[in-house]
């Protein structure tokens, strides 16, 4: 009888790559807001907000 080896996996791997993936998540997010071309007025206000910061 064999037995199949299991790859391992490290915490530190498994925690990393948990990481990244809600990080891409939030990105695609964003993504689609500005894909979808409508904002909620509380998407307007921190739009707004953040381009009036930069432009002083």
């Amino acid at each position: 009888m064999f037995v199949e080896e299991q790859p391992s996996v490290s915490p530190t791997n498994f925690i990393k790559d948990m990481i990244e993936n809600s990080v891409e998540n939030k990105n695609d997010e964003i993504e689609i807001i500005k894909e979808k071309g409508a904002y909620t007025p509380e998407e307007i206000k921190k739009i707004s907000d953040f381009t009036l910061k930069n432009l002083r």
